[in-house]
């Protein structure tokens, strides 16, 4: 009797210890800290309290190119400054979120001013916008989405002006089933999937997911309505990662549909 008892006992510290161990670890947070390029590039991140970013820092072979700072106004963002070394001002970019919309107004310097306005639906993702930047910039997005993943995005993209054409397309994703960088990352959506690379979610494209894209497709037709002509717009990206104890990636290859090759390494904070 006093074995099964014993029995009992360490058998309920075993699950105890479990489920402990189970909870750290679901509890454990990661945002990464710095990403660096094949190409000799890198990106360095700051976070505030809220895991949102704070700061990039942008660098080409060590040379500081471009700052960013974020600034919040309780879980919206409301502005981003740019500055840039070679500059004499920076850039702002304002924005004003009133339902699902938001209202954008930038300026660029010596580049300009512009404003415009951006859809998103429930889940945070951009699926219109128009703008006044000088050439009409213009976009939509559809989405097919399954267990947090965009397995599908069926995109129209037009600008005029600058350059005159329309741009149709399908992307097709692929997953794995482990964590992404930004899995932790509370940044708006909307700003992840527009502004920078790799999306909120996902070390693929710019749409991501829970998970990690191992494969891209995409396929459609640029119109270039300015000389009447038309042109397929197809490619293939597959990416192999290396992975944490924790399932985050610390590596991931690229391979592009012309065989070029891209590979990105992962620090964590």
């Amino acid at each position: 009797m006093k074995r099964l008892i014993f029995n009992c006992l360490v058998v309920a510290a075993l699950a105890i210890s479990a489920a402990f161990a189970s909870s750290n670890e679901s509890a454990i947070t990661k945002l990464p800290e710095v990403i660096t390029k094949s190409d000799g590039s890198n990106t360095m991140y700051e976070y505030d309290s809220q895991n949102r970013i704070a700061k990039i820092l942008l660098y080409n072979d060590g040379e500081h190119i471009l700052t960013q700072t974020f600034t919040y106004s309780g879980s919206n963002l409301v502005k981003i400054l740019s500055e840039n070394p070679e500059l004499d001002e920076p850039t702002t970019e304002e924005f004003t979120k009133t339902g699902n919309q938001i209202f954008i107004t930038y300026n660029f310097g010596d580049y300009g001013e512009g404003d415009g306005v951006l859809e998103i639906n429930d889940d945070g993702y951009p699926i219109n916008f128009s703008g006044s930047d000088g050439h009409n910039l213009g976009f939509s997005y559809d989405y097919t989405i399954r267990n947090g993943n965009v397995l599908k995005v069926t995109t129209e993209q037009h600008r005029f002006g600058g350059a005159h054409h329309i741009l149709n397309f399908d992307v097709n994703y692929r997953y794995d089933d482990k964590k992404s960088p930004f899995t932790h990352c509370t940044t708006p959506e909307w700003w992840m999937i527009i502004c920078m690379w790799g999306g909120k979610k996902s070390v693929g494209d710019e749409y991501g997911g829970k998970n990690n894209v191992i494969e891209e497709n995409w396929k459609g037709i640029l119109n270039d309505v300015e000389e009447n002509r038309k042109e397929d717009y197809s490619g293939k990206k597959e990416y192999t990662y290396e992975y944490d104890n924790e399932d985050f990636p610390t590596q991931c290859t690229v391979k592009h549909s012309d065989g070029t090759v891209d590979v990105y390494t992962f620090k964590y904070k």
